[in-house]
């Protein structure tokens, strides 16, 4: 119970440090004192086989609605950059690992890039990201937050 007002204690104070950020690397969440195994224990992993006793979404919602809800925001995320004149130029991986509220919306995009990119590049990723997630939801409601996972390939 301490742990866990102290670390509520610690995304507070986070949030005031960050404002509206919602978009983090990795490698940023470690710098200022986060990490995604704290973040972890108060996000449910939203993957069913990571909980097989008490999973939050069953296999057929998760296939059906959860994954499909990640992957239409993320080929969102995608149109969003585009048409903001965002280019990758080659290809980039991006590991991504998405923290959700209750009510669908989306409090943490934290990244891992698996090709490497211009800092400056990297900076205006951040600032698009989180100017289309501001708004964004997704489309799945829980009895608690929740998190998922996964890969993405942008390009031009």
């Amino acid at each position: 119970m301490k742990k866990t007002i102290l670390l509520f204690v610690v995304l507070i104070a986070s949030l005031t440090i960050y404002g509206q950020d919602r978009v983090f690397s990795v490698e940023e969440l470690t710098r200022f004192g986060l990490s995604m195994q704290q973040l972890d224990s108060i996000y449910k992993n939203s993957l069913p086989a990571s909980d097989s006793i008490n999973p939050l979404f069953d296999q057929g919602y998760f296939d059906t609605v959860v994954e499909p809800a990640r992957l239409l925001l993320l080929q969102q995320a995608g149109g969003y950059l585009s048409k903001n004149d965002f280019r990758w130029g080659e290809p980039v991986k991006l590991w991504n690992r998405i923290y959700v509220n209750a009510d669908g919306s989306i409090d943490y995009f934290v990244y891992h890039l698996m090709s490497p990119i211009d800092p400056k590049q990297e900076l205006e990723l951040k600032k698009q990201l989180n100017a289309f997630l501001k708004g964004e939801k997704l489309p799945v409601k829980s009895t608690k937050k929740w998190s998922l996972c996964g890969g993405v390939v942008w390009k031009d």
